[in-house]
């Protein structure tokens, strides 16, 4: 397996997990790829799209003249492009995705394909829309109440009413800034360039747990843990610059407690100079729920780790159970009919003498179909001896059942007592997936000659099992019914390990590559 092919593998996993919608098109718009992620948002998997374009499968929804539109671009001008665009959701309210729409070059650099990836941004465009309406009464709060603080400095001359009058004004509109600012479902902060707070609210001092005169002597970067200073006195350069205007960080209170916040940035000119303004939600809770999932997940892995070993160790006790109770009373059984055959003789009952024979015979044919069964449940070699001499014993056992042709090559392994002292899960993971390949070959490849290697390399084990059958059928390999292909997958994965399925360039013979982290052998 070549490192190209390696870094394929991973590369096309990580689009099969990605939480991205990645869709490839063709120069007629049909679709020849559609990751999983396309089932969280419509009521069709990524098969369904093959072959088809939007107008064929009705996905109106998906604004196919604006999005067509700019792929016909990208077609003609072979370079990539970006945009955003709104749908309607399953529930009818509003889902915004970010596009980014990428030319494929082939060898002669035409461009036939491109790829798509779409990015749900709801969230955060959301979340902007909240910031902006907030923001932009921010905005125009400061604004009136500059202006009205010019208006009245210039109308100091006017008379005493006049002037009583003007300040009540200002106070009532004062009040309510001070209302909007406080009334904020979050921190909100100005600040100038050199990083003085100029003025925030109470929300800020009630989660920093400082006092007014305390943030008052304070620098916007003493709000935030040590470790962070540096790159938050980037991003607020970055802010001013207009580079950028949203980051997520933590802020340090005063008991040291870090509390994530998701923090917008936007420039404004106050008293002519330009000062930055920072809203910032409190996102402890999204936190949490992602560190929840985490461990959700976790747990998970580890129950199926758990159902995995309780069904191998009942494999094993019933194999154990057949072989020690059901075979030992075959084969006692089978010699009392001996004895029988013995003491009737062949001139007494030619009948029963042949009876007693063939039964001799059922009892062998059933002590045979009990060994396999035994042996198709949990082929004790593999406790006994190891994973490698299992595989070698079923090996054999297929060549005399099938004809097929086996290779299995060992000569890389670096270190034979690693893989002899592999613990059970492994070496358990590694059988069973072999078995499934190999079945799978013998049922329905129609191959002559399949090679298996195993060996390591860095801190892996890898197993390769390859054939010159017919090749699998593309629409099988990530087919939910697909239970054999599914099972192997669940079994890796739950090692922290990758299986990838390769059909040839030539249409003949399939390749499955399993690789395994071997840090907890």
């Amino acid at each position: 397996m070549t490192i190209r092919n390696e870094s394929e593998d991973k590369y096309h996993s990580i689009i099969e997990k990605s939480a991205d919608i990645i869709f490839r098109l063709d120069k007629n718009y049909r679709y020849i790829y559609v990751n999983p992620a396309i089932s969280i948002y419509m009521d069709l998997k990524p098969e369904d799209f093959i072959g088809k374009t939007n107008r064929q499968l009705g996905t109106q929804s998906f604004n196919t003249a604006l999005l067509e539109g700019i792929i016909r671009d990208v077609f003609d001008s072979r370079c990539q492009k970006e945009t955003d665009i709104e749908l309607e959701g399953r529930d009818g309210g509003k889902l915004y995705f970010s596009c980014q729409i990428i030319p494929e070059l082939d060898n002669a650099d035409a461009v036939n394909i491109v790829s798509v990836i779409s990015r749900d941004i709801t969230k955060r465009v959301e979340l902007e829309h909240q910031l902006q309406e907030k923001g932009a009464l921010l905005d125009e709060l400061i604004e009136r109440r500059t202006a009205n603080l010019l208006r009245y400095n210039a109308s100091l001359a006017e008379e005493l009413i006049q002037r009583k009058e003007a300040e009540k004004q200002l106070m009532r509109e004062r009040h309510l800034s001070d209302n909007v600012i406080n009334t904020i479902p979050g921190i909100l902060i100005i600040v100038d360039n050199s990083g003085r707070l100029l003025l925030w609210n109470k929300y800020l001092e009630s989660v920093t747990e400082y006092s007014a005169d305390e943030i008052n002597a304070m620098n916007i970067i003493d709000l935030f843990p040590d470790d962070q200073k540096s790159a938050v006195q980037d991003e607020l350069k970055d802010m001013f610059a207009n580079r950028k205007d949203y980051y997520e960080h933590d802020l340090c209170n005063k008991s040291r407690t870090l509390i994530p916040f998701y923090i917008v940035g936007s420039v404004i000119d106050l008293d002519n100079k330009r000062c930055l303004t920072l809203i910032g939600v409190n996102i402890t809770e999204r936190k949490q729920m992602e560190d929840e999932l985490v461990s959700s997940r976790e747990r998970l892995r580890l129950n199926a780790i758990h159902l995995q070993n309780t069904i191998e160790e009942d494999r094993k006790n019933i194999s154990r159970e057949l072989h020690d109770d059901l075979g030992q009373s075959l084969t006692v059984l089978k010699y009392e009919i001996y004895d029988i055959v013995k003491s009737t003789g062949a001139s007494n009952n030619n009948i029963i003498n042949d009876k007693a024979k063939n039964i001799v015979v059922m009892v062998d044919n059933i002590i045979d179909s009990t060994h396999s069964l035994i042996m198709s449940l949990r082929p004790t070699i593999l406790d006994d001896f190891g994973l490698i001499p299992a595989i070698e014993w079923q090996i054999s056992e297929l060549h005399k059942r099938t004809g097929t042709t086996f290779e299995f090559d060992v000569d890389n392994i670096k270190n034979r007592r690693y893989f002899d002292e592999l613990n059970k899960e492994y070496s358990t993971t590694l059988y069973r997936v072999f078995q499934e390949s190999v079945t799978n070959v013998v049922r329905h490849a129609n191959a002559e000659k399949v090679s298996i290697k195993m060996y390591d390399e860095g801190d892996s084990i890898i197993m390769e099992v390859e054939d010159n059958g017919k090749g699998i059928d593309e629409s099988l390999m990530f087919n939910y019914k697909s239970l054999g292909i599914i099972g192997m997958r669940e079994r890796v994965s739950l090692l922290g390990g990758t299986l990838a399925i390769d059909k040839k360039d030539s249409g003949t013979g399939t390749k499955i590559t399993v690789s395994i982290p071997a840090k907890n052998r």
